[in-house]
């Protein structure tokens, strides 16, 4: 459905058929908005997860610590910046090394 509204398109075109809007389409767009409304933005779950009266768990999620190494290097360029540095309007951006000729790339840069 995310990409039916990014499309703007239904769900039924989505999948093939013809560019027009049925019943059941309109019904999961709908359905699709309210749950998206019932989604907390910052953890991704929805508190019927979490109840055992409307069919959830208690224990619905653990937390589990994960890593990403772009934002990895984003914090660690930015700890790197003075903190009198004006540092306004400038934003810390990923890009791709480029190698030196001769030189080789590793996962943790130019070696």
């Amino acid at each position: 459905m995310r990409a039916c509204r990014a499309y703007r398109i239904s769900h039924s075109h989505f999948l093939g058929g013809p560019k027009r809007w049925t019943a059941e389409d309109r019904d999961k767009a709908i359905w699709w908005e309210i749950r998206q409304g019932e989604t907390c933005g910052n953890c991704g779950t929805r508190p019927a997860e979490w109840d055992p009266e409307q069919g959830g768990d208690r224990v619905a999620y653990i937390a589990k610590l994960t890593t990403c190494r772009g934002c990895q290097q984003i914090e660690a360029r930015r700890a790197a910046i003075p903190e009198d540095h004006n540092a306004r309007g400038q934003h810390i951006i990923l890009v791709r090394p480029t190698p030196e000729p001769d030189e080789e790339v590793t996962a943790d840069g130019p070696a």
